[in-house]
């Protein structure tokens, strides 16, 4: 499975439909945007949608921690207001992040009651996921580089 590299206009036009449709999205930050261009890009993509966070361990830092919508690490050590905001969430975007037993468990066994949003480099657990989770969107590629491709 290749690296798809650039976001189609329809798969643009697929993911904001779901962000927008959402009442209650949130970010899942994981090391994948473990880098200046990808913090960077995130953060950008924070700026305008004000979106509420969580994190893995790996993904601690990459969003600004004083900020509201800022609720802290997922899982056994993370935070109550993480812990609960992934059993509300409505969209769960998950950016960079191996989706492993931690999650698994905050999650359940058949996964969210929310619709999936996906987006990580590793090929071979973002096929693992489209078949386990049935995720509404999914993409492979680096984060720093899945922007729309012009033309």
């Amino acid at each position: 499975m290749k690296d798809e590299s650039h976001l189609g206009k329809g798969q643009c036009r697929s993911f904001f439909r779901l962000l927008q449709s959402a009442k209650r999205p949130l970010l899942y930050i994981g090391g994948g945007l473990n880098s200046e261009a990808a913090s960077e890009r995130i953060r950008e993509f924070n700026r305008i949608f004000n979106i509420p966070s969580i994190n893995s361990i790996m993904g601690k830092g990459i969003l600004d921690e004083s900020l509201d919508t800022s609720l802290g690490m997922l899982g056994m050590f993370g935070t109550p207001y993480a812990n609960m905001a992934i059993q509300e969430t409505d969209l769960f975007v998950a950016f960079g992040v191996r989706w492993d037993d931690r999650v698994a468990q905050r999650v359940g066994e058949s996964g969210l009651e929310a619709d999936i949003a996906y987006f990580d480099i590793n090929a071979e657990k973002v096929q693992e996921v489209r078949v386990t989770r049935n995720p509404r969107f999914s993409f492979i590629g680096d984060a720093a580089r899945a922007h729309h491709a012009e033309g």
